[in-house]
């Protein structure tokens, strides 16, 4: 335990290089499977706007862009009528197939602050860690992430993708 004036120490599971690997694969992933999707919301002023917000609270595009591939497949699931708890295997699939799926900002934005929020426990498998818990809150580990792994402290050089100007892909 820490005190509140001292800074918790970085897990020993951190490493700098593999995090911005695991950024630059995510957006290389993301952008062969949602371009039309993504230059489609870089259109909508209103998007752009709360995408901005989430910049400014410490959410970097590689984050919003994660949620968004989320909000994307869980719609097409609950189009396609498929439950996401009982057909995990199907969002793998459908996942495959969303290069040409364009759905309107505001469908996107029904989900995206839910799924801004469950990042955190989305992407803890990627670090090797695993959610034993059922009680735990995002929250709680989307702070763990901040402070100990520096999870939302990185990205790659570029324009944001949703900011005032054209953003640009970084990879």
């Amino acid at each position: 335990m820490t005190s509140k004036n001292k800074k918790a120490p970085l897990h020993k599971l951190y490493d700098a290089e593999k995090s911005l690997e695991y950024i630059k694969n995510r957006y290389i992933r993301i952008r062969e499977m949602m371009e039309k999707q993504i230059t489609a919301l870089q259109q909508d002023q209103e998007f752009k706007k709360i995408c901005q917000k989430y910049n400014k609270d410490g959410y970097p595009d590689w984050v919003i862009l994660s949620a968004i591939m989320n909000c994307v497949i869980n719609t097409r699931m609950k189009d396609l009528q498929y439950d996401v708890l009982r057909n995990p295997e199907k969002f793998l699939e459908i996942s495959e197939e969303i290069k040409e799926l364009v759905y309107s900002p505001k469908k996107i934005l029904k989900d995206l602050d839910k799924n801004i929020k469950l990042h955190a426990i989305i992407c803890l498998p990627t670090y090797g860690f695993e959610l034993r818990r059922k009680d735990i809150t995002p929250e709680v580990v989307e702070r763990f992430l901040r402070e100990r792994m520096v999870h939302y402290s990185h990205d790659l050089p570029h324009n944001p993708l949703f900011g005032e100007s054209d953003g640009n892909w970084p990879v």
